[in-house]
C-alpha cells in the first residue's frame, strides 16, 4: 500500500529507527497509495509522539490531509493522547 520505512518506524513508535531514517533522508512526506497516509499522520494515529516530534522538526506538514481529508491532529485527538 506504498508504505515506507519510515511509516513502519511511525506505526510502531520506534523514534530511534525514524531519526536515523531521517538523518538518512527519508521523505516525511511520502504518502502511502491507500488513504494518502503520511508518516506523521501514522505516528499520530498511534499516539507516538516522539516520532510526531521528530517528523515536524524535520519538515512534516502539520496540516496535510489524507484522501478523507483527516489531518494528523484529527487522528491524535482519536487517541485520546493530544501532544502539547
Amino acid at each position: 500500500d506504498g508504505m515506507t520505512a519510515l511509516h513502519w518506524a511511525a506505526t510502531h513508535g520506534d523514534a530511534a529507527l525514524a531519526e536515523i531514517l531521517l538523518y538518512g533522508g527519508a521523505n516525511v512526506k511520502a504518502t502511502s497509495r491507500l488513504g494518502r497516509h503520511t508518516p506523521l499522520h501514522v505516528a499520530s494515529q498511534h499516539a507516538a509522539a516522539p516520532v510526531v516530534a521528530a517528523l515536524l522538526a524535520r519538515g512534516a506538514e502539520a496540516n496535510a490531509t489524507t484522501s478523507t481529508g483527516a489531518t494528523a491532529l484529527m487522528f491524535a485527538a482519536q487517541t485520546g493522547h493530544v501532544p502539547t
